[in-house]
């Protein structure tokens, strides 16, 4: 699935783009890479309570039940060690590894500097789209998380010698990876979503699966508003992703339209595709032929990834 022709339109005109956990990716860890490394920062952290701990809903959805991993060194269970993690130390390592602690503005949101003016809905907590140029609307519907406060030093410290306040929650307004509760598209920035949907021209969906990597979707009340929106006012969706197509059949089904097109790239080669002209180019030289344009950026993926493992070597 490669809907080049439907990118640039996409990119040319006011847009309504919906940023999932995809766009963060080769910075942000994504599902399971980010329950097993709060897994292993416990377990390195070497300091251990001595009874089972409460449980809350982050803690339940960011240790889910894992039969394959285990810490090595570790001669008790996986499932007990969870039992011990704090729900307060959880929520710290969370909002850790949701951020980065120095600031960067990495291709995967540069990119959007050389789109039309358009409209984002993030749905990222953390800080890599702060530098997105004026032009576009950005709104954070799940909120955003204070990677300052995230990487403090009380809060290593509070790791270090697991003192950590019950109050900790308090400390990070944003709405954790959990399933969404109704009442979140009460929001202003939903509220938002519904008055400007009518002025944009198509829906981009880049790297979201609307929180499907436990099984399900976690965002269904978000999922539900865009299908509602969508059957209101039609608009032509493109959906960005490696493996698009069950999004694709999930919206068309939601909606009763044929009007939604994949296009199977990962987000942060796409990215550097596009702002090294690569994209422009070739769309021109090819007149718009999708397998050369595909040749190409498959050729851009390759390279890249042998670049990586050599610096990964």
């Amino acid at each position: 699935m490669f809907a080049w022709n439907y990118l640039l339109r996409a990119t040319s005109t006011r847009t309504l783009y919906l940023i999932g956990a995809g766009a963060s990716y080769t910075e942000i860890g994504l599902g399971n890479i980010l329950s097993d490394e709060v897994r292993k920062r416990f377990w390195d952290n070497g300091i251990f309570p001595a009874a089972v701990q409460a449980n809350s809903p982050l803690k339940s959805a960011i240790l889910r039940p894992n039969l394959t991993i285990q810490q090595q060194n570790c001669f008790i269970e996986q499932e007990e060690i969870d039992a011990l993690t704090p729900p307060g130390l959880v929520e710290i390592l969370v909002a850790q590894l949701l951020t980065l602690k120095e600031e960067i503005f990495p291709p995967q949101y540069r990119v959007f500097d050389l789109f039309y003016p358009s409209v984002i809905y993030n749905f990222n907590n953390d800080n890599l789209a702060d530098g997105i140029h004026r032009k576009h609307e950005l709104h954070y519907p799940h909120g955003k998380i204070n990677h300052m406060i995230a990487h403090s030093s009380n809060m290593q410290e509070a790791i270090r010698w697991l003192a950590i306040p019950q109050s900790i929650p308090n400390y990070f307004n944003y709405w954790r990876p959990i399933p969404e509760h109704s009442s979140i598209i009460s929001m202003n920035t939903y509220r938002r979503l519904k008055d400007i949907f009518p002025t944009v021209h198509w829906v981009c969906i880049i790297g979201y699966s609307f929180g499907a990597w436990g099984g399900g979707l976690d965002d269904i009340e978000s999922f539900e508003l865009l299908t509602d929106l969508l059957r209101w006012k039609p608009k032509n969706v493109l959906i960005v992703n490696p493996s698009p197509q069950h999004l694709v059949e999930l919206l068309e089904t939601a909606i009763k339209r044929k009007t939604v097109y994949g296009l199977s790239c990962k987000w942060n080669i796409l990215a550097k595709f596009i702002i090294n002209g690569c994209f422009q180019r070739m769309f021109r030289k090819s007149r718009g032929s999708a397998k050369l344009i595909t040749n190409a950026y498959l050729y851009c993926d390759e390279i890249y990834s042998r670049s990586q493992a050599q610096l990964g070597n």
